[in-house]
């Protein structure tokens, strides 16, 4: 059985919308978080990568957002890391509010294991897979949500100039700035019961 992580969170008033509510790039914020602590439990936080000179950078992250988390909430994120593949790794979450008992939201993350100098995706160790007990099941523990068939998407795209206050720290546009760009584009929108795919 994968090694499951577990980290609390309570939403901070700056992390609130104008209704109080967390919005997307919150969500992605806290799942980002529990991963780098996750990943440091196990043995490869800050000092793993600095010796290797490697990095893991999110490719596509899919987050079905299910109810709504208020300012103040409690929440309990629950992550594993449910694959690993030659230079990519996947990382699954859950999102429980402990304040009002909902589950907050779900979502599964492909991240790229990248060389820190050169940008470029390197093998992951195998001893990564090993250490945290991922014998080859992914999705051992996902729980599939029920989710009631939709009509296609609408698609929406945009031109925006990229900040550099956007860039994680390998100069990369951090995906939560994608969320953010939605929030802006269409204020007041209810997002629950809507997969993104960013």
């Amino acid at each position: 059985m994968p090694r499951i992580y577990t980290h609390h969170h309570t939403v901070f008033n700056s992390e609130g919308d104008a209704w109080g509510q967390l919005q997307p790039s919150g969500v992605l914020r806290i799942l980002e978080t529990a991963a780098i602590l996750a990943a440091a439990a196990g043995g490869y936080g800050d000092e793993f990568h600095a010796a290797q000179g490697t990095a893991w950078v999110i490719r596509r992250m899919s987050l079905l957002l299910l109810a709504p988390a208020h300012v103040s909430a409690e929440l309990e994120i629950r992550t594993w890391a449910s694959h690993f593949m030659r230079v990519r790794g996947g990382r699954e979450y859950n999102i429980q509010n402990l304040t009002t008992g909902e589950s907050v939201a779900r979502g599964i993350a492909e991240w790229v294991y990248v060389d820190r100098r050169s940008g470029m995706p390197r093998p992951i160790p195998p001893q990564v897979g090993i250490d945290f007990d991922v014998p080859g099941a992914p999705l051992g523990l996902y729980e599939a949500p029920s989710v009631a068939l939709m009509p296609p998407p609408t698609e929406y795209t945009a031109n925006r100039k990229a900040e550099w206050y956007e860039a994680d720290s390998m100069g990369h546009g951090n995906n939560t700035v994608y969320a953010d760009g939605l929030a802006a584009r269409f204020p007041g929108v209810q997002l629950c019961h809507h997969v993104l795919g960013l």
